[in-house]
């Protein structure tokens, strides 16, 4: 009896001496998985975050705009309102995951760096159009700042414009020094039709930061007073020196998501039939505005959808 007694104890010593010793290991420890990539090359990156920003033909975006309607509610209702805002916080994260994972292999100025800038103000002004007041100066600081301020929508476009000239200035420099760094990009470099180097990708992008740099300063054309936002200066900044500003001057300079037959099929697509085709339309409020202006480019758009 006492042989069996030692035994059990001897036994419960082991037990307690393996759990005890199972027990250094952190709580985050246990909660990584070993079969899941803990950061992603910058390239990946920046091609979930190029399709991100593609706003799909056919989408709620357009039947809220009154673009398209559907006439098949199972599908899709006519709503001009869905009860809440489509915000790319998530879309934002990764731009600062690929700015990190960017920096690890190149500290400095990178096609990366440059590119995320630009994102970050093409996607704070969009979303800022549609609700007004985001977090931004404080946003996407993790538990550091668990509840960030809101920005005044005019903090958000002054702030974005200053991104889009530090997106020009650092592309200027890549240019300049040759970079030919740039990988992962589907709208210039890897465009299915005409694609170019990585050293014209940047020529090209160059001339969409400056594009819609233009185009954010119309948007605001009617606040040309405001001396904070100095609206006709910066617009004539670029205006007027195109050598410093390049901007679109052609088709081929187009941001242009491009589709293919073979494996990539423009969603609306007549060959969709059972889907798209035959449930959505060319909404009247857009059509009719175009034909009482005469425009022709409704043929082309009613012919598409």
């Amino acid at each position: 009896m006492k042989m069996k007694t030692n035994k059990l104890i001897a036994l419960l010593f082991a037990v307690i001496v393996i759990i005890a010793s199972s027990c250094t290991k952190t709580f985050e420890e246990y909660t990584q998985n070993p079969n899941q990539p803990t950061s992603v090359p910058a390239y990946l990156l920046l091609r979930q975050i190029e399709n991100n920003v593609m706003v799909y033909p056919g989408g709620d975006e357009e039947k809220w705009s009154q673009y398209t309607l559907s006439t098949y509610t199972y599908y899709g209702t006519n709503e001009y309102w869905s009860g809440s805002a489509n915000l790319d916080y998530n879309t934002l994260k990764n731009i600062a995951a690929m700015e990190t994972e960017a920096a690890k292999s190149t500290p400095g100025v990178t096609p990366y760096s440059a590119l995320a800038k630009f994102f970050k103000a093409y996607i704070f002004v969009n979303m800022s159009l549609k609700v007004g007041d985001l977090p931004m100066s404080e946003a996407l600081k993790g538990l550091a700042t668990p509840t960030p301020k809101y920005d005044s929508q005019k903090q958000i476009f002054i702030q974005s414009l200053q991104l889009l000239e530090d997106a020009n200035t650092q592309l200027t420099s890549l240019i300049a020094s040759s970079n030919t760094s740039l990988l992962g990009d589907f709208y210039f470099q890897e465009r299915i039709s005409g694609g170019v180097d990585a050293l014209t990708a940047l020529k090209k992008w160059q001339k969409v930061v400056n594009s819609f740099k233009l185009r954010v300063l119309i948007e605001l054309s009617k606040k040309t007073a405001d001396t904070d936002l100095n609206i006709k200066q910066k617009f004539a900044d670029v205006y007027n020196n195109p050598a410093k500003y390049p901007i679109m001057t052609d088709l081929s300079d187009n941001w242009e998501y491009a589709y293919n037959p073979n494996y990539n099929y423009y969603p609306n697509n007549k060959g969709n039939y059972g889907f798209d085709a035959l449930r959505l339309c060319v909404g009247s409020t857009w059509l009719n505005t175009l034909s009482s202006l005469n425009d022709l480019r409704a043929m082309t758009v009613a012919f598409v959808a």
